[in-house]
């Protein structure tokens, strides 16, 4: 199974691309492609064609999916999101009026 690229910081992935001999400089057009501009496909302007392939085999960019959605009265919303490993996390969230 692929890891998930959302489980790596920063410094991380720098430490994986570095170990294997890829340019360091892709882990910043990464974050910034997907979590600056919240792109959910692969980043492949100005990143390495060697280092595009090397993301392909080993890194999944899919998202959790959102299983189901409960509303109370007290206008907390729980969320059950299902994870890449198939695990479920349920989690809530509270918005003001």
């Amino acid at each position: 199974m692929k890891a998930s690229f959302y489980q790596y910081t920063y410094k991380n992935l720098c430490k994986i691309l570095e170990e294997n001999q890829l340019s360091t400089s892709g882990a910043s057009l990464l974050y910034n492609w997907h979590y600056k501009q919240k792109q959910i496909t692969l980043c492949t302007h100005n990143l390495a064609v060697k280092t595009q392939h090397f993301l392909k085999k080993h890194f999944n960019f899919d998202l959790p999916q959102i299983i189901s959605v409960h509303e109370s009265n007290d206008n907390t919303v729980k969320f059950l999101i299902q994870m890449n490993d198939g695990l479920s996390v349920e989690t809530p969230n509270s918005f003001s009026k």
